[in-house]
């Protein structure tokens, strides 16, 4: 297994195997860090304090905590310029998971189920932690002569590990008294509405009048909490969306109702901006 130099190139190494890569984030800036959606994800935090928006959740990252996040699940790091955070991300083929037990149904209950809880980090405790630190530097160091038997035992403990793991419960980001504190709230509360309603793609004019809140209000506290704007989050959930639906087997009709866009045209234009393909030659690249 190649060991990768950025997040991009472990995404297009995974891609074309269909197995797992893994990356060392060494002092990476965590405003430039993104982590696509068609694999799960295991991040370990080494180090760093910073906020990830997963679906509709704000949690908030501690060093020594780890995400593991499902295939098609939209994750964002919030912006923080002034933040610098050392990780491992091991991204994981779902189609490489099916070639680890014959109890696929199982795993498929684990790890795919759209609980809350299971957007939340992991706290392991200090002998996890080891267990989990001795795997990735399999990772990273094996090699010679069954490296790569030695890597796929590393990646498999890995799993092992978070299936056994309870999941613990995270107490969503804690902003400080006041004003921000009550902004951020009404964020939550922003984010929970779209996700209910996100099939139908409701403007910013109704989730303003809902809150009984000016558009204009909506969108300022949206970008200072989430670092994106209300469209961008909505539309690229979609686009998770559309691609969790294609790859289950749904036509491109049934995709672009049920991903809430007014025709195929939108749903080719808007998937092609954020993914940097068509829906048919993700579809081919799938396969």
């Amino acid at each position: 297994m190649h060991i990768c130099s950025s997040v991009s190139d472990a995404f297009e190494r995974c891609f074309s195997s269909k197995t797992f890569s893994v990356v060392h984030l060494q002092e990476h800036p965590v405003s430039d860090l993104s982590l696509p959606s068609d694999f799960y994800v295991f991040f370990f935090s080494v180090s760093g304090n910073f906020h990830i928006l997963i679906r509709n959740r704000i949690c908030q990252i501690f060093s020594g905590s780890f995400l593991f996040i499902r295939p098609y699940e939209f994750c964002h790091i919030v912006p923080s310029p002034q933040i610098c955070a050392e990780g491992y991300l091991l991204f994981i083929h779902p189609d490489y998971t099916q070639t680890l037990s014959v109890y696929r149904n199982e795993w498929t209950a684990r790890f795919n189920r759209p609980t809350p809880e299971h957007l939340q980090p992991y706290y392991p405790n200090t002998s996890q932690a080891e267990l989990l630190l001795r795997q990735i530097r399999i990772l990273f160091s094996a090699e010679g002569f069954g490296s790569i038997v030695r890597k796929q035992n590393a990646c498999t403990e890995l799993l092992l590990l978070l299936y056994s793991l309870p999941v613990n419960s995270n107490r969503h980001l804690s902003s400080s008294a006041g004003n921000t504190r009550s902004t951020f709230l009404q964020v939550c509360d922003i984010l929970d509405y779209i996700d209910r309603n996100l099939t139908r793609t409701p403007m910013l004019t109704e989730i303003a009048k809902a809150f009984y809140l000016s558009p204009s209000y909506v969108s300022r506290i949206f970008k200072a909490h989430t670092g994106l704007t209300v469209n961008h989050y909505m539309n690229t959930r979609r686009i998770c969306l559309a691609k969790s639906l294609l790859s289950s087997g749904c036509t491109l009709a049934e995709c672009t109702q049920q991903c809430g866009f007014h025709d195929y045209n939108t749903l080719l234009k808007t998937f092609k901006k954020f993914t940097g393909h068509s829906p048919t030659h993700y579809l081919a690249k799938l396969h």
